[in-house]
Parts: C-alpha cells; structure tokens; sequence
C-alpha cells in the first residue's frame, strides 16, 4: 500500500523524467539516422567535442552484456556509482527505509556532479585528448557545419 502511494505522489516526477527522456532518444535518433551523424551524444553532434557523461553507454555494454570490468573502467570509471544512483534514483522511498534513507541524501548527487566534472576535465587534460576514444574531437559536428 505504502509503495502504491508513494507512485501517486511522484507520478509528475515520473512523468516528467519520462518526457525528458523522449525527447533526448527523438533528438538521440534523429542525430543518428536521419542527419546521418554516428554518436547519439547530443553535445557531441553540436560541438564535436566529448560530453561529460561520454563513454558511458560503453562502459555500460562492456559491464551489464560482455561482463568485462576492466573495459567498463577504461571506458567511464564512475559508471558504477553513476549506475547505482541511478537505480536507487528510480526506486520508489517506499520499498524499503534504506531507500528512503538514500533519497535524502543530497549531497551525495552533488559529490557525484563534482566527481564527473573533476574526472572530465581530468580526461581532456592527462589523457592524450584526441588519440582514444571517447576522447576524441568529432570534425562533423553541426557548429563546423555551419561555419563553414
């Protein structure tokens, strides 16, 4: 019962993520098949440069489909806590006091925010930008596109 109300509650929440995500998989397909551009990164596509979250869906296949950590790692090494917020971010506080106990705690998304931008910027900066993917400068971007 508890877990019913708690989905009524947040049922804008949800459907606003929902909407949110939508959008991003139209603009996501439409930089993929119809303009004909490869990367589903929308900050990727307009500026050719990596995106903060790059390299996550890799380390996601690598780890949840082939089962092969260390590639997860070398492709994003903070997807698993990127993974874990993620799910306990969608799972309602309801199920269990624990939940609810981590859904309080703001500043661990604002750690995890700092973590992703710190290890941004130390990937573009140590890590030989431009010679490994997803490090790498896309020169079909729309900003090149359209100054040229």
């Amino acid at each position: 019962m508890r877990l019913l109300k708690s989905l009524a509650k947040n049922r804008q929440y949800i459907i606003l993520l929902f909407q949110i995500g939508c959008y991003f998989l139209v603009v996501a397909l439409a930089n993929a098949w119809l303009l004909g551009y490869p990367h589903l990164c929308f900050f990727r596509a307009m500026t050719g440069y990596p995106c903060p979250g790059c390299g996550l869906t890799h380390a996601a296949w690598a780890l949840l489909v082939e089962f092969d950590l260390a590639a997860s790692l070398s492709y994003h090494a903070l997807f698993l806590p990127n993974l874990v917020t993620l799910v306990m971010m969608c799972l309602p506080g309801a199920w269990h006091p624990m939940i609810y106990r981590l859904h309080a705690m703001k500043w661990w998304y604002i750690l995890l925010i700092v973590a992703n931008l710190a290890y941004y910027g130390y990937r573009l900066t140590f890590l030989e930008f431009g010679k490994s993917y997803p490090m790498c400068y896309d020169s079909r971007n729309y900003i090149e596109k359209i100054l040229k």
